[in-house]
């Protein structure tokens, strides 16, 4: 559990070096994102974060509402990274729980079962269950093991929603960064509804 929470916070520095990086502020990002991510650690789930993450991301931390709008839903839907970490900490606990040879093979398995079911993974607590039977069939190792992890697997989902709910957003913030004239023709679409409005 320790491992798979400095793996999780390894990732989050990560967010914040990339958002330095690409000339945001990473302290006001995770300032204006508290109430989503209180929201998604107590609730483990990225689709009931996911209305206050727009408003956050939009009202607190002036994201537009266009790359918001497209960017944060799409990553909710396919984007679990904070899944994919824990559940490949979780079948290397078991591989070596039961004194399984870690192999290239079986890294690969993991690797890639971990990376191609986060991807189909429900944003619901109690997802991770059933994609842990999934990547320890795939990975070859004992079902067993799923019982031992249930008992702590709420927990962790915790940690795996706040990075996803961060990685969300952080990635719609960079994409905003990279695309700066979307920002610009939505200012233009605003301006011209104002002055029509005002003509009428």
């Amino acid at each position: 559990m320790v491992g798979v929470v400095g793996a999780i916070t390894l990732m989050i520095l990560f967010y914040a070096v990339i958002l330095k990086l690409c000339n945001s502020h990473p302290l006001n990002f995770f300032r204006s994102l508290f109430p989503s991510l209180s929201l998604a650690f107590g609730t483990a789930s990225s689709n009931a974060a996911l209305p206050i993450a727009l408003k956050n991301a939009q009202e607190n931390y002036g994201m537009s509402s266009a790359i918001a709008s497209f960017a944060i839903p799409l990553g909710t839907a396919l984007k679990r990274d904070g899944m994919a970490v824990g559940q490949a900490f979780n079948a290397l606990f078991i591989a070596q729980l039961y004194d399984i040879e870690l192999t290239p093979s079986l890294l690969s398995a993991v690797a890639l079962s971990t990376l191609l079911v986060s991807f189909s993974t429900a944003g619901i607590p109690g997802a991770g269950i059933v994609m842990m039977t999934t990547i320890f069939t795939a990975a070859g190792l004992p079902l067993e093991g799923v019982a031992i992890l249930a008992g702590v697997d709420r927990l962790m989902d915790s940690f795996h929603t706040l990075l996803n709910v961060i990685g969300n957003v952080a990635n719609a913030a960079i994409l905003e960064k990279w695309e700066p004239q979307i920002i610009e023709q939505e200012a233009s679409k605003t301006s011209k509804s104002l002055s029509l409005g005002r003509g009428i």
